[in-house]
């Protein structure tokens, strides 16, 4: 069957967490259907799945370092970011080191991301990034800049 988005150019996407779980599964389905996607991770490259896809690939780690990815994400038409991480155990089991580390990985990094790479993705060509609001539909599928 003929899909729509199929007929589309391909687009440039850069995406985090993809080394492993939601964004490595993103990355392969973008990769499939052609777009040029650069993925950020904390995993080194040796330590890729075998199926890992053809793509830009960069090891970082998004709570102690944004700079690298913010002239990634500066250039793609789409952002989507997808690092997390978080605990097998009750968080209360947790010390403050580990802590930290979650709410830098998994909030103030991506607070970080957004306020440098959007003042940056407003030139020219301003670019549609389909940065998620919340769960539900209520302020629309996505944000245009």
């Amino acid at each position: 069957m003929f899909n729509r988005r199929d007929a589309k150019k391909p687009l440039r996407y850069c995406v985090t967490g993809a080394s492993s779980g939601v964004g490595l599964g993103i990355v392969k389905v973008l990769a499939a259907r052609h777009h040029q996607v650069t993925g950020f991770g904390r995993r080194a490259p040796g330590d890729l799945p075998p199926d890992f896809p053809d793509i830009a690939y960069h090891q970082v780690d998004l709570a102690t370092a944004t700079a690298p990815m913010i002239a990634s994400a500066a250039t793609a038409q789409r952002l989507i970011l997808a690092a997390g991480t978080g605990f097998y155990r009750p968080i209360e089991a947790e010390d403050e080191p580990a802590l930290a580390h979650l709410l830098a990985t998994n909030f103030t990094s991506t607070v970080k991301i957004l306020h440098q790479a959007l003042p940056r993705s407003a030139g020219p060509e301003r670019p549609r990034c389909p940065y998620r609001l919340d769960s539900g539909d209520r302020f629309g599928r996505h944000a245009r800049l």
